[in-house]
């Protein structure tokens, strides 16, 4: 068999979901090798800068998207995989679309949803934290991180949104790299029914 047809053969038994051809994403994010599609949905991997929380949503919105909403084992382990393997970014914190700014302790997907079934939080954060420091650090952290630092393994974390406090005194930026999600764009109608010329 040649090369040619083992490679259509391949591609005909791939679904559409799991293809990697970033041309389904939308237009908004760039077209590039931060770019990956995987399931129903494309991912940007946002390791080239640093933003706060807020920047991170606002920069993953305007291009259509929200930040990454890892509501599976199996998008939990894609992200952490492309994050450490293809992107050898093993030592940072990277934000993902879960807060819980609106009310303490109930935290809420950037979609609207609540956390679900799914959670892969550190020992000694989320909701169920029952450490003695819980109380006076996590009404300061409302944002969530997933730190794929090997110590830590992709386990999510809570931080600060915005700035943490260094001493009580000083305060610094909370700045992390992030991954956009955005859903895969549907065919345009002008492919699914081309027009006769």
């Amino acid at each position: 068999m040649d090369a040619i047809a083992l490679i259509l053969l391949i591609s005909f038994f791939q679904s559409p979901g799991t293809t990697q051809d970033i041309n389904l994403c939308p237009d908004g994010p760039a077209k590039d090798r931060y770019l990956k599609v995987h399931g129903d949905f494309c991912y940007q991997f946002v390791v080239y800068r640093k933003y706060t929380h807020s920047e991170a949503k606002t920069d993953c919105e305007l291009q259509g998207g929200s930040l990454v909403l890892v509501k599976t084992a199996d998008i939990q382990n894609f992200v952490y995989q492309q994050l450490t393997t293809t992107y050898n970014d093993a030592y940072d914190r990277v934000w993902i679309g879960l807060n819980d700014l609106a009310q303490e302790d109930h935290y809420v997907w950037e979609d609207g949803t609540k956390l679900g079934f799914y959670s892969n939080w550190y020992q000694g954060e989320g909701p169920s934290s029952t450490t003695a420091n819980h109380n006076f650090t996590h009404i300061t952290r409302d944002c969530v991180v997933m730190d794929i630092s090997p110590s830590v393994g992709g386990k999510w974390r809570e931080s600060s949104c915005e700035s943490s406090a260094a001493l009580l005194v000083l305060s610094a930026r909370e700045a992390h790299s992030y991954v956009c999600q955005y859903s895969i764009a549907p065919p345009s109608t002008t492919t699914m029914f081309p027009t006769a010329k």
